[in-house]
């Protein structure tokens, strides 16, 4: 399959990148910073850009298989309108010219899933020094979910 991700080149994109790669996936990865991706592999290929630039989004989806999102905050415990708005991008592209599949990565205790944390953290930690993280997560959870956004095949956030 050919497979773009999203954030390929933090944490957990690395893993992924490497992962997919391994399985004898092609690879697209969607970098800003490139440096921070030390894997160079035959199957794989870089794309440096910014997930807030509406047209290097839709230049990079075309061709691929599936599509991962993996973006992480830039400043942590704080908003970050431009990945929210990237996520739309990725959503509005792939309507476009597909692929039919999105893997989002979100975040523990975005919705149905805070009561897993327990009393502590899902009612005192997340909503006060978590909640930009969450409400930016959910905002994107709606963008994925939307069927006016993303038609049936996108599917549901997980």
């Amino acid at each position: 399959m050919k497979l773009l991700i999203f954030g390929a080149s933090g944490a957990t994109g690395r893993v992924l990148v490497s992962a997919a790669l391994a399985k004898g996936h092609a690879v697209t990865a969607f970098v800003r910073t490139p440096g921070k991706l030390a894997i160079s592999h035959e199957n794989m290929r870089m794309i440096v850009g910014n997930v807030a630039d509406r047209q290097a989004v839709e230049r990079a989806i075309v061709g691929h298989d599936a599509v991962f999102s993996c973006l992480g905050v830039g400043a942590p415990l704080k908003r970050d309108p431009a990945v929210v708005a990237g996520i739309g991008f990725i959503v509005a592209a792939m309507q476009q010219a597909g692929p039919e599949r999105l893997i989002y990565l979100s975040f523990l205790g975005v919705r149905d899933s805070r009561w897993q944390l327990g009393p502590l953290l899902g009612n005192i930690i997340v909503p006060l020094v978590l909640r930009h993280e969450v409400a930016d997560h959910e905002v994107k959870e709606r963008l994925i979910a939307s069927p006016d956004s993303t038609g049936p095949s996108c599917g549901r956030p997980s």
